[in-house]
């Protein structure tokens, strides 16, 4: 086995404890307290809504591949994820109940809410078991954060749907091409931290930071940023370009774990 290899397992194996042995994923996604039934008029995809009431209801937990509406690129497995749905959805008459999250609105006026069948399926789980989604975790909407993610794991290790695609492999940030953007799976070596007043930068090898916002700082209380440098880490999150920078802005330490 080469250190490479190694490298890749270590992070794997380190990613399954996470998930295997976190207290709270020993419990299924739980429904609590639901809205009373509600009608889906359409879905938009794989992660939308638009109810008969003419809420537009963006699900909580999951990203699933863009449809390509208004000139985008429709993204791979993005007609699947979205007719997967409609076919669950229209199995139990096109019903849902409602778990509105503690952020109740994103920025573009979507209710943001946890999505339920009339017996309890968690549409986000099931999505995310089928290799339809990747988990998307936005505080403070981290209800039923472990069982997502356990969900994601089992997808991840059946490689079905979208696992089966190269992109969505672990990398080594070193040997990722300097051009790419978009969502990633990195193991990679701290080169420096830098903080200021709004939040902390850690450069990887390879050309790729890491961000992570002042806002969202008390979610990382195990980890000790200054002593980061030298040490290997793997990392979840979409890479976008900013100027000259590659950026992968982490909202929660689920994305983010020293090896």
């Amino acid at each position: 086995m080469t250190m490479l290899d190694d490298l890749l397992e270590r992070a794997l194996l380190l990613s399954a404890f996470f998930i295997l042995f976190s207290p709270d994923s020993l419990f299924a996604c739980q429904s609590g307290k639901l809205s009373k039934p509600v009608t889906v008029k359409f879905v938009y995809d794989g992660d939308t809504l638009y109810l008969k009431d003419q809420r537009k209801i963006r699900i909580i937990g999951i990203d699933t591949p863009e449809m390509g509406w208004h000139g985008k690129v429709q993204e791979p497995y993005a007609a699947e994820a979205t007719e997967a749905l409609r076919e669950l959805l229209y199995q139990h008459h096109n019903q849902v109940r409602l778990q509105i999250g503690k952020d109740a609105y994103d920025r573009y006026g979507r209710q943001l809410a946890h999505v339920f069948l009339p017996d309890g399926t968690n549409i986000s789980e099931w999505m995310l078991l089928r290799g339809f989604a990747t988990t998307l975790f936005i505080p403070p909407n981290l209800k039923y954060l472990n069982c997502y993610v356990k969900a994601e794991q089992k997808a991840q290790n059946q490689q079905i749907n979208i696992w089966k695609q190269k992109k969505f492999n672990l990398h080594v940030a070193d040997l990722l091409d300097k051009d790419y953007t978009g969502y990633v799976r990195l193991v990679a070596k701290v080169d420096s931290i830098k903080r200021n007043k709004r939040s902390i930068m850690i450069n990887l090898r390879g050309g790729i930071r890491i961000k992570i916002n002042q806002s969202n700082l008390h979610y990382f209380k195990s980890i000790h940023f200054d002593s980061l440098a030298g040490k290997r880490i793997s990392v979840t999150g979409l890479i976008r370009k900013h100027g000259k920078f590659r950026t992968i802005n982490v909202k929660h330490p689920v994305y983010f774990h020293v090896i």
